[in-house]
């Protein structure tokens, strides 16, 4: 029975040994991938450092290359501006146009911004239309053409009379513009400019010749276009309807004419019948006299 106890014993140490050993051995791999994982993520990141610190240093090189190359082309006199050519300028003058621009006789040619330049003469000088900069190396001088704006119409923008062209866009009288002979728009509010001044656009086609004698137009309490002839006669155009514009204008013609060669001073002409296709002008001779033509 001893016997028996013993050897069964000896059984049960034995597994219990070769447990233990599995379970270390098991343990000692797991130690020795995790090592081997580590070095390969350490190794990775070693690697990934030094293309970054390689990088860095190639960029640091290059741009003190840069920035010395840039100061020798920067104090080189071949890039020195001569000369500074301005053309286009009417209403304009050249010396208002020198002291807007950033740059001078002498500064170099690759340190000015063409296009910053343009943007701020936009600003300062909205009575331009277009503005083209460009340098020219070999005679080194910068070439500004300007256009000006001319005004289609007249306006008040905060009580002071500015013109205003087919781009919506009011400025300043300058020069001769005071001078010229189109009619001063009034409205109440932005849109209606807008809506006046498209509509003026397709009026100025077929009544080219009669522009200088307009005086003013506005809308009506109706919103009928009403516009005045040499300050004297009241035209009650009627609706602004585009595919109206050239009958009325021939109608008006006509009409101009005959009272010119019957000597009448008129002071009304309604052409708003024609918006509802009759053919019939009302003119309005005294206070109670009126012509049906």
């Amino acid at each position: 029975m001893v016997i028996n106890k013993k050897k069964s014993y000896k059984k049960y140490s034995s597994r219990s040994y070769t447990k233990r050993v599995s379970l270390n051995r098991v343990k000692n791999g797991q130690k020795k991938s995790s090592l081997k994982i580590f070095k390969k993520l350490f190794f990775k990141m070693l690697f990934a450092l030094l293309i970054v610190g390689a990088g860095a240093c190639i960029v640091v090189m290059l741009f003190n290359a840069y920035n010395y190359v840039m100061s020798r082309l920067y104090s080189d006199e071949r890039f020195f501006i001569d000369y500074i050519e301005i053309t286009g300028c009417s209403n304009i003058t050249e010396t208002e146009i020198r002291n807007l621009i950033p740059f001078k006789i002498g500064d170099n040619l690759l340190r000015i911004s063409l296009s910053d330049t343009k943007k701020n003469l936009q600003e300062q000088k909205p009575e331009l239309k277009d503005i083209s900069m460009s340098r020219n190396w070999k005679e080194k001088k910068v070439v500004i053409s300007l256009k000006e704006r001319e005004p289609e119409v007249f306006i008040y923008k905060d009580g002071i009379k500015a013109g205003i062209d087919f781009d919506n866009r009011p400025f300043p009288l300058r020069g001769n513009m005071f001078d010229m002979k189109i009619p001063v728009l009034a409205y109440s509010d932005e849109k209606e400019r807008e809506s006046l001044l498209k509509f003026y656009r397709q009026f100025k086609v077929y009544m080219k010749d009669f522009i200088p004698e307009i005086t003013g137009m506005s809308y009506g309490d109706t919103e009928d276009i009403i516009f005045k002839i040499n300050d004297k006669i009241t035209v009650c155009w009627g609706q602004p309807y585009y595919k109206k514009i050239e009958e009325k204008a021939s109608k008006i013609k006509l009409v101009l004419n005959d009272l010119a060669q019957k000597d009448i001073d008129a002071k009304y002409i309604d052409l708003s019948f024609i918006d509802n296709n009759k053919e019939r002008v009302i003119v309005r001779i005294g206070e109670l006299e009126e012509l049906k033509i």
